[in-house]
């Protein structure tokens, strides 16, 4: 595996605004207490076509989709937690052609540490809140796209709607949602304090004193990514697979004798995570000096739209997750059998109802500075899923057909499970970031080598 980076040349910056911002001009949009829980990074999500789309098209859609959603087009004021809707705009970089093919990429399967070597944007900040890149690809075959999008303003299923948005701009110039269905008003419509102290303890969520403790855990873990580097490998489970996981899950909880008192059933992503997370934990690497009670947690990314009540639409923009953590020690992580595992996981989930999920909010807006405490943790593994109710494939069509392959090239994530469509439905895409030592024994493991294709 290389960590480097090919450079190339930029052809063109362009700064695209909004055109019909009189509307917004002069205004701010307040973050929610869930706005300010996430890391103040660009997230990037690229997007491998088979074809070329022309330059003014991709600008156009821009215009308009600054139109139909200002805050990204302003610029953020996190000591205030506010968006300034000042209309200073989104960036497209344009870059020199690749010197790989849309064929080298397929023929590698996407494979990670290429496609990262020539596609990732782990930069420093700066002032954008979206910023799109455009690459042509080596043999005038094809493009790549890639969205960076302020983590602050939106979660995945946000950056789905605004991309799925974008597309159909590009595709047939007009929105994929109608107006009727976005929900672009006050954040703190959904996620507002309630006043009161918090009825839960929520040790998952960790109280910081200062933006100075923040910023120093934050450079803490880049300094850790930067000298030590994850591994990050592709695999996919196939649809057959995933039913073969379901039933082999719940098969050895039965010949287990599992008859715990949690009455619940896992979903076929509980049965895939707890396999995962049995594997990893397994596998890791012990330091008692850094973690002498051997515990490694596992955390889920939980969209709490659904969870509220009454239930908050898909197309509501903002953040809205919380996670779910389960703090289990490699002799118990050991003992218990996936379906234990599973169980365990749905029972978490379960308790994040409309009480919790506030009580939630107001721990967090209660006290200025707060992050997930297993953020931190430096042996947590962490699952996001970005498939259940995302059609990310037909609906990043640009008017010639499907990507190729939807993905994230950035280096800067280790201990990660995220979970993607393939793009042959009901297929996943698995990226696992791990420590290369770590790595190497995860792929030894049976459960990896059963039901896991590296790809």
């Amino acid at each position: 595996m290389t960590t480097e980076s090919h450079q190339y040349a930029t052809v063109k910056i362009k700064v695209v605004k909004a055109s019909n911002y009189e509307d917004s001009s002069g205004k701010e949009s307040q973050l929610s207490a869930l706005d300010m829980l996430m890391a103040p990074i660009r997230f990037q999500l690229c997007f491998f076509y088979s074809y070329k789309v022309q330059d003014q098209a991709i600008e156009r859609a821009l215009v308009q989709l600054l139109n139909r959603y200002p805050e990204f087009s302003g610029r953020i004021q996190l000591s205030e937690s506010v968006v300034k809707l000042t209309n200073e705009g989104a960036q497209i970089v344009y870059l020199e052609s690749a010197h790989v093919s849309i064929s080298d990429l397929e023929a590698s399967n996407f494979n990670y540490d290429l496609c990262a070597k020539h596609f990732n944007d782990d930069q420093p900040m700066d002032e954008y809140l979206l910023k799109i890149i455009v690459q042509p690809l080596s043999g005038g075959d094809g493009m790549m796209l890639s969205f960076g999008i302020h983590h602050c303003l939106c979660d995945i299923n946000s950056a789905y709607l605004i991309i799925a948005d974008f597309c159909a701009q590009v595709r047939e110039s007009k929105f994929k949602f109608s107006e009727q269905e976005i929900f672009r008003g006050s954040r703190l419509k959904h996620i507002r304090p309630s006043g009161n102290e918090p009825i839960f303890d929520h040790p998952e969520i960790r109280v910081i004193k200062s933006m100075e403790e923040l910023k120093e855990l934050g450079e803490a873990m880049r300094d850790d990514l930067l000298n030590e580097p994850p591994l990050i490998l592709n695999f996919e489970v196939d649809y057959d697979s995933l039913k073969r996981i379901k039933r082999d899950v719940y098969a050895g909880g039965l010949e287990d004798g599992f008859k715990g008192s949690i009455k619940v059933s896992p979903s076929t992503n509980d049965c895939l995570v707890s396999l995962i997370y049995k594997a990893f934990a397994e596998t890791a690497i012990e330091d008692k000096e850094k973690n002498s009670e051997n515990v490694f947690p596992f955390q889920l990314s939980v969209n709490s739209r659904f969870r509220r009540d009454p239930p908050v639409r898909r197309e509501v923009l903002g953040n809205f997750i919380l996670l779910a953590v389960i703090d289990l020690s490699k002799e118990e992580a050991t003992k218990l059998t996936s379906f234990e595992i599973a169980c365990l996981m749905r029972s978490e989930l379960l308790k994040m109802d409309e009480q919790y999920i506030q009580s939630s909010i107001d721990k967090i807006a209660r006290n200025e500075f707060t992050q997930f405490t297993s953020f931190y943790h430096p042996t947590t593994m962490r699952f996001t899923n970005w498939n259940r109710y995302f059609d990310w494939y037909p609906d990043t069509d640009l008017g010639q057909g499907r990507p190729e392959k939807f993905t994230t090239c950035s280096r800067m994530f280790e201990k990660y499970c995220i979970v993607k469509p393939a793009r042959k439905e009901g297929d996943l895409d698995l990226t696992i970031s791990l420590k290369t030592r770590h790595m190497q024994q995860f792929l030894k493991h049976d459960i990896v080598k059963a039901y896991l294709k590296l790809l």
